[in-house]
Parts: structure tokens; C-alpha cells; sequence
């Protein structure tokens, strides 16, 4: 079975169980020291935007881990506001309107849906979500921030987003309207509905009072807005009896209206200023009495310990201070953070104000509720610490902070509250005296509550959830409403998947199943995230971490580790760059964050990197003076790109050969009218000279400048159609005569070489931040991602068909198991198109499909064409890429190899390195995993030697305890006794079979009575953790990886410890489903040595090191004795035999293994027998009375005949290098002279009591006569031993054909390569004396030798 190149996936990180409820990871101490901080005060218009970046970079420089919603908002405020800097760097104010109402009255229609089409824009979500096991619920709709029950139809209700979006609701949430689309993106402090006439409805933002006559379906501005009114709006009520009376909390002020907003005037002046929050309970400072349609009460507050109390008689037309309620002494916090009204219509004398409180204005925790009279103000009651603030609120304490309040407006017993790092609601009946806990959970951080007649309603940072039935159930409303804020959006060329990163959210993907449109993925506060373009499996996106998600099927993914860093919550908004004909290859930014603990990250974070296997490994292009900011690449020249530098004050830069050399082309201050702040790039296909560039900043001087000579000269092409909002995105449309589309919050313009003026696409867009655009030419759709939700228009215009190539890679190193599979990249239209390919040297060389798989096995070396030609209904276009596919045959066969050859070796956390193996398909309760393992020191707690990851359960075989004591999991506190020593050979194993797990080290088991249940498992890396943990990586040298779909006995742990398995006709290949040997010498591909193709692939920064291997392994014979007497005991397989002497035995079997090679190293220059032993034993005895005699035979080369000039070396038992120490006897008898019968016997000297590594050498010859044993159709190396002067003859057998010589010394490191022709070759060596490794290799053979220089 051959293996396409897709389908080599990257492994499971399952972190997202653990870490994706981003509630575990905030702490609430950190909330309230963040905000604390001056960088977080000073986030305002005007603020010198680099001072609070410096201050918020320089605070969280070493305190990554502080996670909180302070520095959430902190993050958000620098992603939005770079966009409205001025020259110096200030923040601009926004833009206060869209210069448009025409298309939104009397447009809106109360329909049989939700709203999912506004005038010419469709509304593509998140929206209709499904929750899936590792997603947190409640992600339906977006970041809610005031809900409002209508009093007099309460199945009429209101839902305000964070970031605009104003949904009304005439049946209870079934169906929604989006009511605000010609208004700004704002959130509305407070809506009041007029009882007296439910038609008129008020609500109020920063910037104005607007006012519906239709019940909310369609709005207007009245006269009160922050263009002749300074500052800005707070609260707003309507009188019960008379719609055009309105009273408005305007800064330091209360404005009334008595013809409905025509005319405002100032009622009460110089009140204090209080904060907005996040949340909406602030939101009822002033209300109209319920009881009594003339009076109206005011709150204010100058975060100080009071709360002042007003009161008007006369429906507004006056106020008068009636109460000053002060903190009292015991009350927990003596600063008041915010106060609210609660107006129960049951209580004609008394009113309710809820106070919060805590040691700062932003640190309210704790809230008191005082009862006072209607008319004097005479406090009544007070329940001070009613909510104590003490605890933690994720843990659901008594801790109102950033949340909201509400008091039932028909029944005065009834209070609700919610809390920041609330899931459930707490409720009171008896008017504050005690509060239990909902049932029932929502989102976490709830922000809004408003309660009337026992319908709870609910707003949090994801949903608006209903409870009619006492918190028991909280029902989800607004899944129908598309209105997430997107932090990063992603989409396919030509599928119609698309994904978000969501604030307060996790990815979400849009995928139709199940009933369902969406569904949410892993994470919280999502980033940037992208969709590879022609393999739609694979999502990546920044969190709180990286991930590179696989969708394994409907609404089923897996999180896969990798080194990209897109820019998550903390970085700015962009999409990655993949290679046009390469979809695996990606070039782009980094954001500097992750892996956490990589020390190349600063430099990353200023360098264009480029990733060749799907952001495994990375490598840099180009590392700049600052931090990258954009880049862009030619689709049809993809040499050609240019990158933007620096988030401000930005240079361009432009390479013509893919990245070697680069040209400054930044506009000149003349040519950009002296803006400096470029927002994005853009640059057309086949024409690289053509490119375009955006400028950010409130300014309508210079939006959009165009090069059409690579950036030497530039033409402003801005146009007042543009707007004076920052334009911060440009996309070319392909094909097309340099047609362009760019974005801001007045909407999206297109513009080709032929126009003569920018014309706005479509009708109807609400106003948003333009944050990500997309083109899918297939379905003739621009899909845009906003500050609210996901929309998609038909193109502007059609473009012919344009033919692109892409291909899974452009090298194959291993053809025998690697097909490549090319993607259709062209503009075309699916439903009419047809596609015509070529292959020379490929099966099939031809192929009609659009994303045909082809194999070159067959191929020779060398580099080969391919041609695409496309036709649909607007025209054919053909594209041939030269020399395209070059097949270079790096790996090996499927046979296995008798000798240790290469390791796997792997330098750990630094490099993120690890080997891959997937599509294994075994069951983790009936399993043996094998391997040998060298580690480079202690290694990290829990870095796997092997981990499952394509399951939520680990299953792990790993270090622990801080002195590499190996350990398992699930079951992670369990410890084996069983140690790898550092820098020393172990062979560890793990057996699963149904009842126990069982570990071996070194054949020694350890038992733990877990049974572990029936679950598939493929997808296992070698050498790290994952799962999450970027530090678990192991730094270690592995060999000898075998995985069997059996339990394998002790015995056949123990007899083929040290035998490599050759012959695929013994019993231990029964179940063998993988066996890697990593005797590769270059490449990232080592081949699976059963009947199976799936290979093992290395991942990682480093990339394949392919060290010598001096593991204690080959090929053999092993046999096992049962020792519990004196007495000559043989192990005749082995041909040894050895006398114990009467007194202490092992008492226990001993295993001998006999290899037919030479150990890694040679105790001297004398000559060798290419064998060496290895004795085990298992006993209760480990030391043993000393042996009487041992005796070595079944070697052809024992043909000498005196006795003693044999040696005898031991050495422990996995050893290496040249630890032989002194000769341990020499010969005392021989007998035989044929080589395989003769018997070389030592006894007079033994000192022998434990067992360990035995080899021989002679003293009667001083060179090797190779010549007269060695195998002809092997290479044949002489002479050996050799002086430094003299001249090493090698002889390659004539079919071999032409190799490759590597020369490794005795630590592995290569020191020379050299390329051989078939017969006699004749080599000089230039390096120090001592023992060396020969390698000799081609596409066909290995061959490996020990050389001695002298």
C-alpha cells in the first residue's frame, strides 16, 4: 500500500481537555492587580499608544503566566487602536458615524428567522454552534453586554454585543433581528421601552441616544450625541406615562427631552464621573419609579465610599439631592465601585440601591443593598456584606466583580446576581438574606442580568441563556445570532469551510452536520487563525497557546504540536502566508510566544520564517531590525514577496529571489502625504511589479498607494469614497486587471486598473473592523472576518481562469512509500470546470481529476515537469512548472537490517524535537511497545519516551521522579523502581495486555494492576509529551523502536533484547505492526521495517540527525538457561558455555545473546572475531560465586591454535565506547582448528561474579585478514588496521554501483564523506588516531565496518 503524503499527520497535543478552560488558568488576584496598573487606566483616546504598549510589554515581560481579563482587554485595545494612530503615535478618536441610514429604515421586518442576510451581505456566522466534549458551552452568539426584557411583552426582549450589535426578539429568542446595522459598532449601556407606548424604545451608547418608533425593529439618532454634547453617554429611562420625556446621564450631567430627542436640556450638572466596566451593572444609575410616573432617581458616585442619591418630582424637570448612603465601617472595601437603582413596582414607599465595593473602583467585590424611602431617602435597611466579596468567583464565592445585579421588577424578594468567572447564577427569595447557586451553568463570566415576572435572563461572555424555572435550566437564546467578535478567521480556497478565533471563545469551525452549522473547538480567547487553502483538514490558530488542529471527521478534530506562532491573544491580527505550490510550506510572521522556554523566539519574532512541513520545523528567511509585520507573496512568481516591518513607522521590503537578497521600497513621506503607519500589502499574480499598499490612521490623505515598478515610485490612490476610517485591509482579487478590495469600518471598495474610482461592494455591511479577507473564487465569494462576525458578498467581478500548481512537496526522498498529491490552486468554477495534467515520470503521467495522487517510484533520480491546464466557462488558462518534483532516494528498504547502523537522536525541548508515527492502528489494551534509549542526562518529569495522542486519555511511557525513573500513564503516580541511567543504553519496554501493564528496563519487570480498557489507538510520538506541554521533550538517543498489536511474554522481552529481527519468518514477527531501525543517513523519513508502509517522520526545529549507532545490538542468536546448581551450563545456540562454581548461583534464568559483529568499539588493535556476547542475568543473585571456567566457540574465524593468544574484555552488559578496562584472562585451552568447531576455554584467571559483555581478540595476527574471510559481494576495506600515511584502498562489488562513504568517530559525530564508483577506490584520511565507524550506502545496500588508524 503506498502512503500519500497528505495523510502524514502531525501527532495529537490533547491539551485542550486541560487547558483550554482558560478560567483555570486566570487567577483572580492577578484581576485585580492588572487593573491596578497604569496601563491599564490610561487605555483611552488621546493616550500615547507606544508609552502604555512599553508599560504593558515591560509588566508582562516575565510574567507570561498571568493570565487575566484585565490583560485580555489590555491585548484587545492594543490590536484595535494601532490602527488609529496619528503620526506620533497618539490614539485617534473613532470616527463617530457611518455616512449612511438609507439601506436600515425601514429595511428591518420582524421575519420567520433569525437574520442572517443584511442587504446584499450575507451573515456567515459563528452561528447555529455545535459543543463538542473539549469545548467550553455557552459559545452561542458572542460577548454579551446588556440584556433587557421588554416590561410590558416579555417575550420582546434586547441583546447588546460588546462590539456592536444590537438583536431584538419578538417570541422569547426563537427568531432575531439585527436591528443596529446603519449604526456604529457600539455597545448600548441601557435600553428603555416606553410603557406607555411599547412602539417607542430608547437606548443609549458612548456616543448617542438613539430612539425606535416600530418597537425597536429601526432606529435613528436623536439630537443627543457626542458631536455638540461633550463626552459621553451613561444611563438613560423613559417616562411610564409620556414617550417624548426622557431623561439621559451625559457625562457630568442629566439631559431631558420632552419632544422625544428633538431638543435636549441640562436638568442636573456637576456629577461625578463614574467607570464603565465590561459589564452592564452600572447600567440602571437612573430609572424612572415604577410606582409613581413623576418621580425619577439619579445615582452618582465619585468612586469614593458614598453613593449620592437625586430625586426628581416632577418627571425630570428638576432634582434634588435626597440621601447620601456611605460605606459602613464593616462593609468589605471602603471605595465604591458602582451603584444601581432596583425599583420593585410592589413598593410604592421604599426603593432599592445596590452598592459594590472593594479596595479600588475596579476592585469591587463585595455589595451591600440599602432600603430607603421613596421620598425622603431615609434609609430603612441596610445589608451590608449581603454579597461578602470574599473568595475566589471562578469557584462560585460570594464575590460580585464585574458582573451584574438585578432585582425581580414585579416582586422585590427576588435578587440575581453573576459574577466574572461565573458559570451559574446565584438567586435569592428573600430579598438578599441568603442566595443559593443555579442548577444550571452558562458561559463563563456572566455580565448582564435582568429579571421581571421570574424569567431570568442572562448575558455572558459567550450567550444570553433563559431560566423560567428558578436557575434550574438556563436555556440557550441567541445560538442563532452571528455576533462573535473575531480574533482570527481562516478560510478555504475552495471548500466552504471557514474558522474563528473568538474573543472570550474558542475556535469554532464552520462545518454542517448534526443539525448544526457550526462547532466549537478547543481553546479561550482564540487569535489568529488560519485554514490551509487546499487541505482544509488542518486549522491553525493562537490562543493561549499554538495549535495546528486536524478534522478527523464531522465536528471531530485532534490539536496537533507544532512551532508556528500566528499571534493569539497577545499579538496583532493577520493570516499566514502558504506557498502557492507548496501547501505545506508556509511563509510568515512569528509572534514570539511560543514554544514557551524556545530561546529563538525574539529572534523569530523580527525574521520572515519559513516552514516546509506544515510548521514541524521552521527555519529563517530573513530576521529584519524589527518585528514582522505583513507579508505577501506572488501567487504565480512566488519568488517575488515583500514584507512589512515594524507595527508602525514600517518599512517595505521586497526580494525577487525568494529571500536571498532584499531592496528597501518603502514610499517616501512626498508619495504617502507623510503617513508613516502601513496596514497591510497586497501584490497581483503574474505581474510582482503591481502592489499595493494600506495606511491606517484617521486621515483621508493617503488610504491606498499603488507600485506597478516593484515599489520603486507609487501612486496615491485614495478617493473620499474611502471614508477617514482606517483602512486596514487589501486583498487582490486573482486574474483580474489589478482589482483590488480593502477594508475599514465604512465597508468594503474595489477598484481595477481600469476604474476610475473606488465602488463600495454591495449594500449593507453594519459597520466593524475589517480584520481578515478572503477570496473563494469557486463560489465567487470575498468572505470577510469583522469586529462582529463573518460575512460573505459575490465578487465585484469574475475572473477568467488562472492555472496554479500545488503540491503536497516538491521532494521525494522515499518514493517506494511516498506519493505526492497535487491540488488544483486555479481560479476556476468547480461546477463547470474541467482539468488536464501531466506528469512525465509519474504513474499515472496523466490525469483528468482535480487533486490527482501520483506515485514516481519508478522515477530515477533527477527533477521533473508539471503541466496544468484549466477550462470552465469564462476561458482555459495553462500553467508547467519546470523542474518542479525532484525524486532524490534518501531511505531505505523494508528489510531489515542486521546491524544497529543509525539512531534517532533527539536534542529535546531547545528543538522541539520528536519522531512521528501515525495510521498504527493498534489497541492499547492488548500492546507491547520495545525500544533502546540512551538519555542525554536527567531528563525533564514526564517527558515521554512514547505518548498516544489521538485520544483524550494519556497514555504514556515516560520519565519521573527527577533520576529518569521510567513511569507510565494513565496511571502517572505510580512509580516502577526501574531507572534509565543517564548516558548509558537502556532497553525499556511496556506490555498491556488486558489485565496489568507491565515495564521492563533492561528485562527487569515491574507490575501495575491496571488494567487498561479497549481503545484504538495510531498516532504515537517518539521522544516528548505533547499533549500541551512544550518542555516534556526528551533529549535522548533511541534505536530498535518496535510496536507489536500482542503482548509479548518476558521471555521475548528478554530474548530479543539485543537481536535486531531479520527474519521476517520467526515467531517474533507475529503481530509485529511497526519496526523502525532509523539507519537512514539523511532525510526526515525512516522506514517501517514490517509489511506495513507507515513510516516514521522527525519533527522539530533540528530536523532528522542521523548519529552512528553504538547500541548494544545485532544480529543473533539468544538463549536462555535456567541457573540454579554448579556445573558446566551451554547455551549452545550462542556457543558459550560456562562453569559455575559451587556456592551462590543466580538462581535465575540467564539469557546469553551472541552477535555475528564487532561491539562499537575494540579493547585493542589486535585482531578481532566480528562477534562479541552479551550475558544476562535475571536471577535473585545479580553476584554470584566466580565462575569456574567459560569457553567461546562457533566462530570461523577462531583459526588460530595456540591458546594463549586469546583475550579475553568485559565490559557491562550495555556498554559502549572503550570502557573494556584490561584483559580479564587469557586463553588456558583451546581445542579445534576449523574455526566453527574450535573452543577457546579460560579459567586459570577468572575473576568473574556478575555477567556483562564478553569479546575476544588475538595476538598472533596484527592486521585484519579480512582479506581472506570477507564477504565478495560486500565492499572490502584494507588495509585495517591503518597508519595516517598510508592510503585505504576500498573496493566497491560492481553491483553496488556508485555509494556513499561516512566516517564516524566513536562519539558519532560524522567526519567525513566521500563519494565512491563502483570497483577499486583509493581514500586518504586526515584526522587524529583512534577507532572509527565506516559506513558505505546507496539506494540498495549498506554496508558498516570498524577502522583502526594508527
Amino acid at each position: 500500500m503506498k502512503f500519500n503524503i497528505t495523510t502524514v499527520l502531525l501527532l495529537l497535543v490533547i491539551n485542550v481537555f486541560a487547558q483550554e478552560n482558560k478560567k483555570s488558568k486566570e487567577s483572580f488576584s492577578y484581576e485585580l492587580k492588572h487593573k491596578s496598573q497604569s496601563w491599564f487606566s490610561n487605555m483611552k483616546e488621546g493616550a500615547n499608544y507606544f508609552e502604555i504598549k512599553s508599560k504593558f510589554d515591560l509588566y508582562f515581560g516575565d510574567k507570561q503566566l498571568e493570565r487575566s481579563k484585565p490583560r485580555t482587554l489590555g491585548e484587545a485595545w492594543l490590536k484595535s487602536k494601532l490602527y488609529y494612530l496619528d503620526a506620533n503615535g497618539f490614539v485617534q478618536p473613532v470616527p463617530k458615524n457611518k455616512n449612511k441610514y438609507d439601506y436600515n429604515s425601514p429595511l428591518n421586518t420582524i421575519g420567520i428567522n433569525t437574520t442572517t442576510q443584511i442587504g446584499s451581505w450575507k451573515l456567515l456566522g459563528p452561528v447555529n454552534s455545535s459543543e463538542t466534549g473539549y469545548s467550553q458551552s455557552g459559545n452561542h452568539g458572542g460577548y454579551v453586554y446588556l440584556n433587557r426584557i421588554d416590561p410590558t411583552n416579555n417575550l420582546k426582549r434586547f441583546v447588546s454585543f460588546i462590539t456592536g450589535g444590537l438583536w431584538m426578539t419578538n417570541d422569547g429568542g426563537t427568531n432575531w433581528t439585527l436591528v443596529d446595522a446603519n449604526l456604529p459598532d457600539e455597545k448600548y449601556l441601557d435600553i428603555d421601552v416606553a410603557l406607555s407606548n411599547s412602539s417607542i424604545v430608547y437606548a443609549i451608547s458612548d456616543s448617542q441616544v438613539i430612539k425606535s418608533t416600530d418597537g425597536g425593529l429601526n432606529w435613528t439618532s436623536t439630537a443627543l450625541t457626542n458631536v455638540p454634547y461633550f463626552g459621553k453617554g451613561y444611563d438613560i429611562a423613559v417616562s411610564p406615562i409620556d414617550p417624548n420625556i426622557v431623561v439621559a446621564r451625559w457625562s457630568n450631567k442629566i439631559y431631558r427631552t420632552i419632544d422625544g430627542g428633538t431638543n435636549w436640556s441640562s436638568v442636573l450638572t456637576d456629577l461625578p464621573n463614574h467607570n464603565i466596566f465590561d459589564s452592564s451593572v452600572h447600567s440602571e444609575m437612573l430609572d424612572w419609579s415604577t410606582t409613581d410616573p413623576n418621580v425619577v432617581y439619579s445615582l452618582s458616585t465619585s468612586h469614593n465610599n458614598a453613593v449620592t442619591v437625586h430625586r426628581s418630582g416632577n418627571s425630570g424637570a428638576s432634582f434634588s439631592q435626597i440621601a447620601i448612603l456611605t460605606l459602613s465601617g464593616s462593609a468589605n472595601g471602603q471605595i465604591v465601585g458602582w451603584a444601581k437603582l432596583m425599583l420593585p413596582s410592589t413598593n410604592s414607599a421604599s426603593i432599592y440601591i445596590a452598592v459594590g465595593s472593594g479596595d479600588n473602583a475596579y476592585a469591587h467585590t463585595a455589595a451591600h443593598l440599602y432600603k430607603i424611602n421613596a421620598t425622603t431617602g431615609t434609609i430603612e435597611n441596610t445589608k451590608t456584606n449581603m454579597i461578602t466579596g470574599i473568595g475566589d468567583p471562578f469557584n462560585h464565592a460570594p464575590v460580585l466583580h464585574h458582573g451584574d445585579i438585578s432585582m425581580d421588577r414585579n416582586d422585590e424578594n427576588i435578587i440575581v446576581y453573576g459574577s466574572y468567572g461565573n458559570r451559574k447564577i446565584h438567586i435569592s427569595f428573600d430579598n438578599g438574606d441568603s442566595f443559593a447557586l443555579s442548577r444550571a451553568e452558562t458561559h463563563s463570566d456572566i455580565r448582564t442580568i435582568d429579571v421581571i415576572d421570574n424569567i431570568f435572563l442572562v448575558g455572558s461572555d459567550g450567550e444570553t441563556a433563559s431560566s423560567t424555572n428558578n436557575g434550574r435550566t438556563l436555556t440557550t437564546l441567541t445560538n442563532s445570532i452571528s455576533n462573535h467578535e473575531l480574533w482570527g478567521f481562516g478560510s478555504a480556497f475552495k471548500t466552504n469551510l471557514i474558522a474563528s478565533g473568538n474573543n472570550h471563545g474558542p475556535v469554532m469551525i464552520k462545518e454542517a452536520a448534526n443539525g448544526f452549522d457550526w462547532y466549537n473547538g478547543t481553546g479561550a480567547d482564540q487569535g489568529n487563525t488560519d485554514v490551509n487553502p487546499l487541505d482544509d483538514r488542518y486549522i491553525y490558530s493562537q490562543g493561549y497557546s499554538n495549535y495546528r488542529y486536524f478534522r478527523t471527521g464531522a465536528h471531530s478534530l485532534i490539536n496537533e504540536s507544532n512551532l508556528l506562532d500566528l499571534g493569539g491573544i497577545y499579538s496583532y491580527f493577520n493570516s499566514i502566508e502558504f506557498h502557492p505550490n507548496n501547501y505545506y510550506t508556509i511563509i510568515t510572521h512569528h509572534a514570539g510566544q511560543y514554544p514557551t522556554g524556545n530561546p529563538n523566539r525574539n529572534i523569530w519574532k523580527r525574521s520572515l520564517i519559513k516552514s516546509e512541513d506544515n510548521g514541524n520545523s521552521i527555519s529563517i528567511i530573513k530576521t529584519f531590525d524589527t518585528q514582522v509585520f505583513r507579508e505577501k507573496i506572488s501567487m504565480k512568481n512566488p519568488d517575488h514577496m515583500y514584507v512589512v516591518e515594524g507595527i508602525s513607522n514600517n518599512k517595505l521590503w521586497y526580494t525577487n529571489d525568494a529571500g536571498a537578497t532584499w531592496t528597501n521600497v518603502t514610499p517616501s513621506l512626498a508619495e504617502s502625504s507623510r503617513q508613516t503607519n502601513i496596514s497591510d500589502v497586497a501584490v497581483s499574480d503574474e505581474n510582482p511589479n503591481e502592489v499595493w499598499l494600506t495606511y491606517s490612521g484617521v486621515q483621508s490623505t493617503c488610504k491606498v498607494l499603488k507600485s506597478s515598478n516593484y515599489g520603486a515610485s507609487w501612486t496615491n490612490l485614495t478617493q473620499a469614497t474611502l471614508s477617514n476610517f482606517p483602512t486596514t485591509k487589501i486583498v487582490f482579487q486573482r486574474g483580474s486587471n489589478g482589482g483590488v478590495y480593502v477594508g475599514n469600518n465604512n465597508g468594503i471598495y474595489y477598484k481595477n486598473n481600469s476604474m476610475s474610482n473606488w465602488e463600495e461592494l454591495g449594500n449593507g455591511l453594519p459597520m466593524a473592523e475589517i480584520r481578515f479577507m478572503f477570496i473563494n473564487y469557486n463560489e465567487n465569494k470575498l468572505k470577510i472576518g469583522t469586529s462582529r462576525g463573518a460575512f460573505a458578498h459575490d465578487l465585484y467581478e469574475i475572473s477568467p481562469p488562472n492555472a496554479l500548481i500545488s503540491a503536497s512537496t516538491k521532494k521525494i526522498i522515499c518514493p517506494s512509500i511516498e506519493n505526492v498529491q497535487f491540488k488544483d490552486y486555479s481560479v476556476i468554477r468547480n461546477a463547470t470546470a474541467t482539468w488536464s495534467w501531466s506528469f512525465p515520470g509519474g504513474m499515472p503521467s496523466t490525469s483528468n481529476l482535480e487533486n490527482p495522487e501520483i506515485s514516481y517510484a519508478n522515477a530515477s533520480d533527477g527533477f521533473y515537469d508539471v503541466t496544468l491546464t484549466v477550462t470552465d466557462d469564462y476561458g482555459t488558462s495553462t500553467q508547467t512548472l519546470s523542474n518542479f518534483i525532484e525524486v532524490s532516494v534518501q531511505c531505505g528498504t523494508q528489510t531489515p537490517e542486521p546491524t544497529p547502523g543509525n539512531v534517532a537522536s533527539l536534542s529535546g525541548a531547545s528543538n522541539s524535537d520528536y519522531i512521528s508515527l501515525t495510521d498504527l492502528n493498534l489497541n492499547r489494551n492488548s500492546f507491547t511497545f520495545s525500544c533502546w534509549i540512551k538519555p542525554n542526562g536527567i531528563q525533564e518529569d514526564y517527558s515521554g519516551i512514547f505518548s498516544v495522542q489521538d485520544d483524550a486519555t494519556s497514555f504514556i511511557l515516560n520519565f519521573k521522579n527527577g533520576n529518569n525513573t521510567i513511569g507510565f500513564h494513565p496511571t502517572w503516580s505510580w512509580s516502577s523502581g526501574l531507572q534509565a541511567p543517564a548516558n548509558k543504553w537502556s532497553h525499556v519496554a511496556l506490555v498491556s495486555n488486558g489485565s496489568n501493564v507491565k515495564i521492563y528496563v533492561n528485562g527487569v519487570e515491574s507490575v501495575n494492576n491496571t488494567a487498561l480498557n479497549s481503545k484504538i489507538i495510531s498516532k504515537i510520538d517518539l521522544g516528548r509529551y505533547g499533549r500541551g506541554y512544550s518542555s516534556r521533550y526528551t533529549k535522548l538517543e533511541m534505536d530498535e523502536v518496535s510496536l507489536w498489536n500482542r503482548p509479548l511474554s518476558i521471555d521475548e522481552i528478554r530474548q530479543w533484547r539485543h537481536l535486531t529481527k531479520t527474519t521476517t519468518t520467526d515467531p517474533i514477527f507475529t503481530g509485529l505492526v511497526a519496526y523502525y531501525q532509523f539507519n537512514e543517513t539523511n532525510g526526515n523519513i525512516s522506514v517501517n521495517k514490517t509489511v506495513n508502509t507507515n513510516y516514521a517522520e522527525y519533527r522539530g526545529t533540528s530536523g532528522a540527525n542521523h548519529n552512528a549507532s553504538n547500541a548494544p545490538v545485532f544480529e543473533g542468536k539468544s538463549e536462555k538457561v535456567n541457573v540454579t546448581s554448579a556445573g558446566v551450563k551451554t547455551f549452545g545456540l550462542t556457543g558459550l558455555s560456562i562453569d559455575f562454581a559451587n556456592g551462590t548461583y543466580p538462581n535465575g534464568d540467564v539469557w546469553v545473546s551472541k552477535g555475528n559483529i564487532n561491539p562499537d568499539t575494540l579493547p585493542d588493535s589486535l585482531q578481532d572475531f566480528n562477534a562479541y556476547t552479551i550475558v544476562n542475568n535475571y536471577g535473585v543473585n545479580q553476584n554470584f560465586t566466580p565462575i569456574e571456567g567459560i569457553t567461546f566457540t562457533d566462530n570461523i574465524e577462531y583459526f588460530t591454535t595456540t591458546a594463549n593468544s586469546y583475550k579475553l574484555y568485559k565490559r557491562n552488559s550495555n556498554d559502549f565506547g572503550n570502557n573494556w578496562g584490561s584483559v580479564l584472562d587469557t586463553g588456558d585451552a583451546i581445542s579445534g582448528s576449523d574455526g566453527v568447531t574450535t573452543q577457546v576455554s579460560f579459567s586459570t584467571d577468572l575473576t568473574i561474579n556478575s555477567f556483562s559483555q564478553f569479546v575476544l581478540s588475538n595476538t598472533e595476527s596484527n592486521t585484519l585478514s579480512i582479506n581472506n574471510v570477507e564477504d565478495k559481494n560486500k565492499p572490502i576495506i584494507y588495509p585495517n588496521p591503518i597508519t595516517k600515511d598510508a592510503n585505504l584502498n576500498i573496493n566497491i562489488p560492481l553491483d553496488w554501483g556508485n555509494s556513499t562513504l561516512v566516517v564516524y568517530n566513536i562519539f558519532g559525530q560524522k567526519i567525513s564523506q566521500s563519494t565512491l564508483t563502483r570497483g577499486e577506490n583509493i581514500l586518504k584520511l586526515n584526522t587524529s588516531s583512534g577507532i572509527y565507524n565506516i559506513v558505505i550506502f546507496n539506494s540498495k545496500h549498506k554496508f558498516t565496518k570498524k577502522l583502526i588508524l594508527e
